[in-house]
């Protein structure tokens, strides 16, 4: 076929090496956009059990799919770009890889990843007169207090004309992340620069849906200040 020749197609195919045991397996968003986690489980149920787990440890309760009600037993879950979720082998697989489909429909194309967890989500904006940035943070059973694919490392300054903006992060480890997902860690650093001796404004959405929220000042660690 023509290399230069452009062949559209609204699903594509990828293979999974399974687990040791033939029976798991690793499946990541290959999109450059949320992916809806349950479209992609339903599209492939000639291969993979209609379960999901959103960690490796599988000894945790998995989402699962009812048939009698048929609906599952949590919301749609939006898996943000490079993350990952785990899945089972609809039938052991030691011996073969398993074939999986994506298709253009399981993109969730400008939803706000918010809709995973937003009972539980706050985010702060730092502006300036030069501009504005912002962090989020969410709490979910299925995350990791430390850092890991769920979160997202902080990148700044990627075009080199914005290093005047202020710039606002939470730390998962010793990485400043901008978002930052946490299962029941109670004091999270926040951290603002500024290039400048500007006045940057902390803005605080979603304060509402955590209780007690308040800074404590690293100078002085008895000082609070309620959000």
């Amino acid at each position: 076929s023509d290399p230069f020749q452009y062949n559209h197609s609204d699903e594509i195919t990828a293979t999974l090496t399974p687990s040791a045991d033939g029976n798991y397996l690793m499946v990541g968003n290959p999109f450059m956009a949320a992916m809806d986690v349950q479209a992609f489980m339903e599209a492939n149920t000639d291969v993979l059990a209609q379960k999901y787990w959103y960690t490796s440890d599988l000894s945790t309760a998995a989402v699962t799919y009812n048939e009698e009600t048929q609906s599952w037993s949590e919301s749609t879950y939006l898996l943000p770009p490079y993350g990952v979720f785990y899945v089972e082998a609809l039938n052991n697989t030691s011996q073969n890889p398993v074939v999986v489909k994506f298709s253009a429909g399981m993109q969730k194309i400008g939803t706000s990843l918010l809709q995973n967890e937003t009972a539980n989500s706050l985010k702060v904006t730092a502006e300036s007169a030069k501009g504005n940035t912002y962090a989020t943070l969410f709490y979910t059973n299925s995350a990791d207090n430390a850092y890991g694919p769920e979160d997202a490392e902080l990148i700044q300054n990627l075009d080199g004309n914005n290093t005047q903006i202020p710039t606002v992060y939470t730390v998962a480890d010793n990485k400043a992340v901008s978002a930052n997902q946490v299962k029941d860690t109670q004091r999270i650093p926040l951290g603002v620069f500024a290039a400048d001796d500007s006045q940057v404004n902390l803005t605080f959405t979603g304060t509402g849906t955590i209780r007690n929220l308040s800074l404590i000042h690293i100078s002085e660690p008895t000082r609070r200040t309620p959000i």
